[in-house]
């Protein structure tokens, strides 16, 4: 007696991955089952004509290739030998899919199909043996089905993890593709390349630095990152890969409203700033030979208050000479 209780799981044959829904049989009843099949095919598999026929896959769990020769397929209880199979075997644990699309084609140059289709307010289904014995059958009916969803048996699943997130690995950068696809190859020595663990050069989907624009700069490994979120005191935390903190000059204020969302997204709710005078509130970062390389970009996030009729500067370097260096200047439209 078929159990009727019903589940879900996701089935991958067929190299689709369709949503599958299972039906409790009791104990496999001989050498190939119906182990799913797709009654209503309305954007999944198509045949050689390029329509979506329905289909029905034939599975052999035994460990020897089984002959189909002789057995049949059926959606009439009354007849067992509605469409027969032509010469083909199924490999040991392989399978088969026939297209149910009443073409009844039975050459081995291409696909199969019997000569009935399956309906989707529920039949009769039944693989017999040569010998007239039920091998799987559905009966007295499959219920209905639901488009594009797949109806089978459930199955019992071993899953081996071949490479896992501790699975020692070897790795390299190139510096040109002078290797080819020799790297690829069972004979390939990497005894040079460098040791870690599996995952190498695989995002986890996260940004190890944190959300928002924090987050993004700090990916870049900047030189220097002055956030300026201080509250108090006059050293200014350099989150760069420099040791060069900012010592603050005549008094800027610190702890002052930042940019926040809703205005301003990417920043936190409660991100703060500084506020200079425009007259004398600096903040001075020691030298450092790293910050001066050939090429090089500077941002900085800064809102004037009001217009001074005279350009502010928000970043400059002080040299003897004034061709040296680098200047930033903020305008009066902001």
């Amino acid at each position: 007696m078929i159990d009727k209780m019903r589940t879900m799981a996701v089935s991958f044959s067929l190299g689709l991955i369709r949503l599958l829904s299972v039906l409790i049989l009791p104990a496999a009843c001989g050498q190939a089952v119906i182990s799913e099949f797709l009654a209503s095919n309305q954007a999944g598999l198509t045949d050689e004509d390029g329509e979506h026929s329905d289909w029905i896959e034939i599975h052999n769990p035994g460990a020897r290739p089984l002959p189909l020769l002789g057995w049949s397929l059926t959606d009439d209880a009354s007849r067992s030998n509605s469409w027969k199979f032509p010469d083909v075997t199924v490999a040991a644990g392989s399978r088969l899919v026939v297209f149910a699309s009443a073409k009844d084609r039975r050459s081995l140059a291409t696909p199969l199909h019997t000569s009935f289709r399956l309906t989707s307010a529920g039949e009769y289904l039944a693989l017999v043996r040569p010998d007239g014995t039920l091998a799987s059958e559905f009966a007295p009916a499959y219920p209905p089905q639901v488009p594009d969803v797949s109806y089978g048996l459930a199955s019992r699943t071993t899953t081996t993890a071949v490479v896992t997130p501790t699975t020692p690995a070897r790795f390299d950068v190139p510096a040109d593709g002078s290797l080819g696809s020799t790297w690829t190859t069972s004979a390939f020595d990497d005894a040079r390349w460098s040791l870690g663990t599996a995952g190498v050069g695989f995002e986890t989907g996260q940004n190890e630095f944190g959300d928002g624009v924090a987050g993004d700069i700090l990916t870049d490994n900047p030189l220097a990152y002055w956030r300026f979120s201080e509250t108090s005191g006059t050293s200014l935390a350099n989150l760069g890969s420099r040791p060069a903190k900012g010592q603050t000059f005549n008094g800027p204020l610190l702890g002052q409203e930042g940019p926040r969302p809703l205005a301003f997204g990417g920043f936190e709710s409660d991100n703060r700033g500084v506020r200079f005078d425009g007259i004398n509130d600096r903040i001075d970062v020691p030298a450092d030979p790293a910050f001066n390389p050939p090429s090089f970009s500077i941002e900085a996030w800064a809102r004037p208050l009001a217009a001074g009729g005279r350009l502010q500067s928000v970043v400059t370097c002080r040299n003897s000479s004034p061709t040296r260096g680098f200047a930033v200047y903020a305008g009066d439209d902001g």
